[in-house]
């Protein structure tokens, strides 16, 4: 579902996700916001690769065939949408909820690909053995359930 991915070791095959870069990516865009939003659609994504720094790729799955590439300016758009205020005289909410497309063939909808994410977050703040399986699955759950919510408008 993740559009963009960063693995540990540059490693896509190890499906752990990169601490550091994820930090640096987030760091760098909240850091220069204005440029990144003023960037063109290629060029943000070379600043993403400049904010992960040389030594963290930044990959995006392909669909045909099915690969996670690195991304370059001339394969990776990066398009920005605003999240929307609710206006203050609206007493009716309105959402939008994102959820992965689903073709015929695909497994069914599972959370518990977020597990390797959940285990990172452990890593990065505590909780030694990372997480009995119960836990991670109900993290990943939770995880889930945000992601979805938080992206409302």
């Amino acid at each position: 579902m993740a559009k963009l991915k960063m693995f540990q070791g540059n490693n896509p095959g190890g499906n752990i996700p990169n601490q550091q870069g994820y930090r640096n990516v987030a760091t760098g865009v909240l850091n220069n916001l204005a440029a990144f939003r003023n960037a063109s659609t290629t060029d943000r994504s070379e600043l993403l690769k400049q904010y992960a720094t040389p030594a963290h790729k930044i990959f995006q799955q392909t669909r045909s065939p099915i690969q996670d590439v690195e991304i370059s300016k001339n394969n990776c758009k990066i398009s920005i949408y605003n999240d929307e205020r609710k206006k203050p005289a609206v007493n009716f909410g309105k959402h939008k909820m994102v959820l992965p497309e689903m073709q015929t063939g695909d497994p069914p909808l599972d959370s518990n690909y977020l597990a390797p994410y959940v285990q990172a977050i452990v890593a990065l703040y505590g909780a030694t053995g990372g997480g009995t399986p119960a836990q991670v699955t109900a993290a990943c759950e939770f995880l889930f359930g945000i992601m979805l919510l938080t992206r409302c408008r």
